[in-house]
């Protein structure tokens, strides 16, 4: 009986770090490109991409990166003190 617990709790016990480790992982990705994205805001990183279509016109493309305001303000882009007056 004692062995059918500690290796049910053992299972359990390794369902639990594999999920944690799955969790650190996941993090760890979403804040590389978070990172990545967030690079992209300084003006030395902004440029304007020149591609030929398929009729030889020239295109000019440019990324955009579209953050919520609450996050505009945590990173130190937008202040909202200076919006109200």
């Amino acid at each position: 009986m004692k062995i059918d617990i500690q290796k049910s709790l053992l299972v359990v016990l390794g369902c639990v770090v594999a999920f944690l480790v799955w969790q650190l992982c996941n993090t760890q990705v979403r804040l590389s490109s978070f990172k990545k994205q967030i690079g992209k805001l300084q003006l030395d990183n902004q440029f304007f991409e020149e591609k030929l279509s398929k009729d030889s016109v020239k295109i000019a493309e440019q990324e955009q990166i579209i953050i919520s305001q609450k996050d505009a303000i945590e990173l130190g882009i937008l202040e909202i003190e200076n919006l109200k007056k």
